[in-house]
């Protein structure tokens, strides 16, 4: 099966090795660093490259990948954030767009963005929530302009929208 490997341009090699290595907890993989030139590497995690290169004609700084089904990100993330590392504190949150997926966005030294994502179906998030509010208050509103419609006094209107606060 072919396989795509990402390069992320970087500029220092231990902001690079502090962030995906000690932090990320990445592998890695293989290195090429001559003296006195830019360095080229490639890391891993659970079988996901990424190569990390300072050449400048091999990207820009910047970019934005996204690793979907990461098993465990709820301990990924509790793991990472007890590292304290001081440059990023990501937060675990579901999206709005899919209320069944967790989310993890962290942001590397040179701006470039690793999304982690997995599945999560038994975690009702607060956007689902948002949303049944939304509905429960159009429909309270459609009954009391219904109420009005149908000759009821503003009274009895005024007491549906009290009963449901």
């Amino acid at each position: 099966m072919p396989t795509i490997v990402p390069i992320f341009r970087v500029f220092n090699y231990a902001k690079a090795i502090e962030f995906y290595i000690d932090w990320l907890e990445f592998q890695i993989v293989f290195e090429h660093r001559p003296e006195d030139l830019p360095f080229y590497m490639r890391v891993s995690i659970r079988g996901i490259m990424l190569d990390l290169s300072e050449h400048h004609g091999d990207c820009s700084p910047g970019a934005k990948i996204i690793i979907e089904n990461f098993e465990g990100l709820k301990e990924y993330h509790a793991r990472l954030t007890t590292k304290g590392y001081k440059y990023m504190r990501p937060g675990l949150q579901a999206p709005e767009w899919d209320a069944n997926t967790l989310s993890m966005t962290v942001i590397d030294p040179f701006s470039n963005k690793i999304v982690f994502t997995e599945p999560n179906n038994d975690i009702l998030s607060a956007a689902t929530i948002q949303k049944e509010n939304e509905n429960k208050d159009t429909t309270e509103l459609d009954t009391i302009i219904e109420d009005i419609n149908a000759g009821k006094s503003l009274e009895v209107a005024s007491n549906v929208n009290k009963q449901s606060i």
